[in-house]
């Protein structure tokens, strides 16, 4: 059974991370953080001050540790429960989105490799959790070689990567009998079509749950969508169906690993757009999307029960 929808008020939060000033920033005094935790005040150069509010507001001081904590980390266990979820870094250049969003150092690990990190053990863990006898290496993530997973001319949303609406209900499909063997494309958004993924094992024991994990990464700059884990793709189209709003064309890659995911995010990186800028000598110029697709599938005999994806999206947009 699923948890509850969130409430209207709880669909976006907005938490505020103050960057460590820089002698170039002017006033020392410019942000005064309060002691509640969830306010600042802004002092204009005309000395004019200005309140605001959010649901938390991370001082200079914050790790990317509380960071991920507060914000993001709530957000992937509703991914784990089936609900959509999205995670946008917003700000002017040199403010730190992508520094906060991207970092493989390891005493700053962002936001993107933490959350790909706790999405394979808590699905390891629920590996365990099904059956005690699994192996602490589930057979769930004994997977092929990564394959680009090309449009077809099935169907437009047979071959799409799905943006979707943040936090969506997770729909589900039920299933019986075995499952066709044939290897289809792992590009449908929402549970459309889902029907055609192929057994990620021979036979399932009865109650164990699989998990399939899929990665995207595109990139929008200059109005053109581009695949970042397919640099020759051009300009790729937008389109809408019942199940949400998806990118045709755009690669999903299955991934079985930490490692794998970290690879295939690290490729994509090196495909972005930058640009020098007053601010920043390597400035991100195009709007990033990663996107996480977990698609959950429990085993009865050897049968596959309900079938349900949810999506986990990180957004970089570009400094102005």
């Amino acid at each position: 059974m699923l948890p509850p929808v969130p409430s209207p008020a709880d669909r976006v939060r907005v938490y505020v991370r103050v960057r460590p000033r820089m002698d170039e920033d002017g006033s020392p005094n410019a942000v005064q953080l309060h002691p509640d935790g969830r306010s600042l005040t802004i002092q204009r150069e005309n000395r004019a001050t200005a309140k605001f509010e959010f649901d938390g507001v991370l001082p200079p001081s914050a790790s990317q540790a509380d960071v991920y904590s507060c914000a993001v980390a709530p957000i992937v266990a509703d991914v784990l429960a089936g609900y959509n979820g999205t995670v946008m870094a917003y700000g002017q250049t040199g403010a730190g989105k992508t520094y906060t969003l991207s970092s493989m150092s390891q005493n700053s690990i962002g936001m993107i490799p933490r959350a790909a990190a706790e999405l394979f053990a808590a699905l390891a863990r629920d590996s365990v959790e099904a059956d005690e006898s699994v192996e602490m290496a589930p057979r769930r993530f004994a997977s092929p070689p990564l394959a680009s997973r090309q449009p077809t001319q099935q169907s437009d949303s047979s071959s799409a990567s799905r943006l979707g609406d943040s936090r969506a209900r997770r729909r589900s499909a039920s299933r019986s009998g075995s499952e066709e063997g044939s290897i289809a494309p792992r590009l449908a958004p929402e549970a459309e079509h889902l029907d055609r993924l192929p057994p990620r094992t021979p036979a399932s024991r009865p109650g164990e749950v699989e998990h399939t994990v899929l990665l995207s990464y595109i990139q929008i700059y200059q109005e053109a969508v581009q695949d970042l884990l397919c640099p020759e793709s051009e300009n790729l189209s937008i389109r809408e169906s019942e199940a949400g709003v998806f990118v045709w064309g755009a690669q999903q890659r299955e991934v079985s690993s930490l490692e794998q995911c970290l690879a295939l995010v690290r490729a994509g990186d090196a495909n972005r757009a930058t640009a020098f800028t007053a601010l920043n000598a390597a400035s991100s110029r195009s709007h990033a999307v990663v996107m996480f697709t977990v698609i959950s599938r429990r085993a009865i005999g050897e049968a596959h029960g309900s079938i349900a994806p949810a999506a986990d999206d990180l957004l970089d947009p570009a400094g102005v």
